[in-house]
C-alpha cells in the first residue's frame, strides 16, 4: 500500500471514487494496487508512421523510426532503411 504520492511518483492515478483502507504513521492516506490505474501516455510517434517511409525518416528523423521500431518489433523495414538508421542514431 502507497500514499496518493507514491502512486503519482510511480506514474499511477487513484481510481475516481476510490476511499483508503488505511493510513501511515502519519496520517496519509493508503491505497493498495487495486484502487489506481496506471496513467497512459501517448506514445510520441503516433500519428505518423515512421516505419511506413523507413529509409525517409531514417535521416530526417531517426530517433522516432527507432522509438516505434522498438515499440513495434513486429513490423520491418529494409536493410537500407537500417544502414542509414544506425549511422544517424546520436
Amino acid at each position: 500500500m502507497k500514499t496518493f504520492e507514491e502512486w503519482r511518483r510511480l506514474n499511477f492515478s487513484i481510481i475516481k471514487g476510490e476511499k483508503s483502507r488505511a493510513k501511515n504513521q502519519n496520517g496519509e492516506a493508503l491505497f493498495s494496487q487495486s484502487q489506481v490505474r496506471e496513467n497512459w501516455k501517448k506514445p510520441e510517434w503516433e500519428g505518423v508512421d515512421y516505419l511506413a517511409d523507413a529509409e525517409f525518416w531514417a535521416k530526417a528523423n531517426p530517433q522516432m523510426l527507432y522509438k516505434q521500431t522498438l515499440a513495434q518489433p513486429h513490423r520491418k523495414y529494409s536493410s537500407k532503411a537500417g544502414a542509414i538508421l544506425a549511422a544517424n542514431l546520436k
